[in-house]
Parts: C-alpha cells; structure tokens; sequence
C-alpha cells in the first residue's frame, strides 16, 4: 500500500511535469520571444535614433567650424585693411610735419 501511495504520487509528479512541458513551457517561450522581439525593436530604434543625432551634431560641428574660419578670415582682412589705413594716415601725418618744420625753420630763419 506504501508502495502504491508512492507510485501514485511518483506518476502524478510525472503528469504534473509533462503537463508543464507541454503548457507552460511553450507559453513561456512565446512570452521570453516576445519580449526579445521589443527589445530588439527598441534597440534598434534607438540606435537609428543616435545616429541620426550624432550625424546632425557633426553636420553642425562642420557648419561651426566654416563660421568660425569664415569669421577668423574677415577679421584678419579688417585687420589689414586697419593696418594700412593707419600707415597712410601716419605717412600724410609726417608729411604735413616736414611741411610745419619747414615752415617754422624758415619763418625762424628770415626772423634772424
């Protein structure tokens, strides 16, 4: 009797086991797929995400460094067209200084 009660609970293990093998493991395995599935979608997603940020970043770090060289280019040219300007300036300035020396060594000459 002892032994049956053991063999009937042995066999109803058994059943129990195969039941779960043949219900809940394949559910599971839907579920566990499914999951996979999104989160694959979702890594890709976001992956495709990035990409397209660090392309537009990098579009943008190219437009900023053409400002900036652009920017560095005009100022030089303003810088030199400065420069030449106050050459000028300085040249006529030493002119009309020769011409006022001349003058007043002349009007300091007919003086004596």
């Amino acid at each position: 009797s002892r032994i049956q009660a053991l063999e009937r609970s042995f066999k109803d293990i058994v059943s129990k086991q195969a039941e779960m093998i043949t219900g809940m493991l394949p559910q599971w395995q839907m579920e566990f797929s499914a999951d996979i599935a999104r989160l694959r979608s979702q890594t890709e997603e976001h992956l495709a995400t990035m990409t397209t940020e660090l392309q537009e970043a990098s579009h943008v770090r190219v437009i900023q460094k053409k400002s900036a060289t652009d920017f560095e280019e005009r100022v030089a040219a303003e810088v030199s067209a400065v420069t030449e300007r106050l050459k000028a300036t300085e040249q006529a300035q030493s002119g009309k200084i020769a011409a006022v020396e001349s003058v007043l060594t002349a009007g300091l000459e007919n003086a004596e």
